[in-house]
């Protein structure tokens, strides 16, 4: 995580004197600091941030403000959000300053594991957090946004082809200009599309499949999507932070069938360095085949393409936890990283 990633400032507004106002573009404007000077900016960042405003007379040395006031800690994304600086207690007068905003610590809202900030609760219907950590959330097929087809219990989408029901999408009821989702005339939106063996592409959803679907970046470098289902500032995992859930190294991985009296049976991942840690419910997934609920293992889609076998990668956990690749056409749960 870049700690010490820089914010897109694209106005700063000067008061002066409390009454003088002087607009400026970017960093840069020459005044006489009699009392406080008013700070707005844009904050562009994912997830929650601290933020420090500094400044500087030659653009070379930078000085972090001391006589701040305004909301400086686990600020979300926003414009015109505002620090207020009293540069004349800080021996700032009669000179050019150039100021700029940085982000000074990134917040993570959820646990921090194998140095990820992971969501404390599985994804739930609707693109939100389950409310407790036991909760089993929802089941995504691979690729495809919160539409309502994640809802355990919706129903199998059947088109108007009788010798192929609830058969997958062809590429004619597939829209781009949705983020490479059913098209609203398909009648496809809300259910669940089952894979159509034997014909065609049977382990997706949609025919033709798209590798990109939850990420148009790469393992390194990640970039969240229009389909990405997870909340604002969160995004599906790649699978090598999956994998680092599994580095015995760092991190422990218990086995419960009933996780604190819960009467849920799931897995305890624990960071060993902090002790911090996050449960995994066991959660069943849903069959490509048919819609219907196989074993109970908890598996935990990545956005990560397994191009040996054309399918996606899982977190399987219960069990014994390992990485496995399956049919893009399968509801599984997600548990979201932070951006």
């Amino acid at each position: 995580m870049d700690m010490k990633q820089k914010i897109t400032l694209l106005i700063v507004i000067l008061t002066i004197s409390m009454t003088t106002t002087a607009q400026v573009s970017n960093t840069r404007k020459s005044f006489s600091c009699e009392d406080q000077v008013t700070v707005l900016y844009d904050l562009v960042t994912g997830s929650p941030a601290n933020v420090t405003l500094y400044y500087s007379t030659n653009k070379s040395d930078w000085y972090p403000a001391q006589t701040v006031t305004g909301a400086l800690t686990a600020q979300s994304t926003g414009t015109d959000k505002k620090i207020v600086w009293d540069c004349y207690a800080d021996g700032i007068r009669f000179a050019k300053v150039y100021v700029k905003v940085e982000i000074s610590a990134k917040v993570c809202l959820g646990v921090m594991i194998a140095d990820i900030c992971w969501a404390k609760t599985n994804l739930d219907v609707g693109g939100v957090f389950a409310a407790n950590e036991t909760d089993f959330g929802a089941l995504y097929q691979w690729g495809r946004q919160t539409d309502g087809h994640e809802d355990p219990s919706s129903l199998c989408f059947t088109t108007p082809v009788v010798t192929a029901p609830c058969g997958t999408m062809a590429n004619t009821r597939i829209s781009n200009l949705l983020n490479g989702q059913p098209s609203p005339t398909s009648g496809a939106i809300g259910f669940f599309i089952r894979s159509q063996s034997g014909v065609g592409m049977d382990v997706d959803w949609r025919n033709p499949s798209d590798d990109t679907l939850w990420n148009s970046g790469d393992e390194t470098s990640p970039v969240k999507t229009a389909a990405d289902p997870c909340p604002d500032g969160w995004r599906v995992p790649t699978g090598t932070e999956l994998r680092k859930l599994l580095d015995t190294a760092n991190v422990t991985i218990t086995d419960y069938l009933n996780y604190n009296g819960s009467g849920i049976k799931g897995s305890l991942v624990t960071d060993n360095a902090t002790s911090a840690s996050m449960f995994l419910p066991a959660t069943r997934p849903r069959s490509s085949s048919n819609g219907n609920f196989e074993s109970q293992w908890g598996t935990y889609w990545s956005s990560e393409i397994n191009t040996i076998w054309d399918q996606a990668n899982y977190l399987s956990v219960f069990g014994g936890a390992d990485v496995y690749c399956n049919f893009r056409a399968y509801g599984q749960s997600i548990r979201c990283v932070a951006e």
